[in-house]
């Protein structure tokens, strides 16, 4: 096993495609990508808070009228 407590770059873009497929756990995932299942985790919750933060920020669209 290799890396810290941190993913990042394409490890990490690859660890939410793979948990957002719905068939694999944090630690499949972590096995998989050859890192630690701790460091999945963050980066998967990490992921949703700035996923919430950016809708959230987002105006909603006005219609044409």
């Amino acid at each position: 096993m290799r890396g810290g407590a941190y993913i990042t770059g394409d490890t990490a873009l690859a660890a939410i495609v793979l948990w957002n497929s719905g068939f694999f756990d944090t630690a499949s995932i972590a096995a998989v990508l050859d890192c630690r299942e701790d460091a999945v985790d963050r980066t998967l919750r990490e992921a949703r808070e700035t996923a919430r933060r950016s809708k959230a920020a987002t105006p909603p669209m006005r219609r044409a009228a």
